[in-house]
């Protein structure tokens, strides 16, 4: 996964990133993503929306921005909605300050 872009505005966080698969296709039921939380723990994820071919993927997503966010925590996940298991991938997980003044 790579992180192209981070933007944050008063309102919103929008983060570009895509994802290249290295064996396989990425197409079904897997999904590779990023959930935004803050530094008390809270979800932060609103939506978002890509596309892509069998091997990369290309995503935009938006994530509310609230005036006590000072920390934000990127946590990437793989999930496969047919077999209905998700994984966080927290050894993968960042954190980024935030000045929100």
């Amino acid at each position: 996964m790579s992180i192209k872009e981070v933007r944050v505005s008063p309102v919103s966080i929008k983060l570009h990133y895509t994802f290249t698969s290295s064996t396989g296709s990425i197409r079904g039921g897997t999904d590779v993503g990023v959930d935004i939380k803050d530094q008390n723990g809270r979800n932060l994820s609103e939506s978002g929306s890509g596309g892509g071919t069998d091997k990369v993927l290309e995503m935009d997503g938006e994530y509310r921005n609230d005036k006590d966010v000072i920390m934000l925590r990127f946590i990437p996940y793989v999930s496969d909605h047919e077999k209905d298991w998700s994984k966080d991938l927290t050894s993968d997980a960042f954190n980024l300050k935030v000045n929100n003044n």
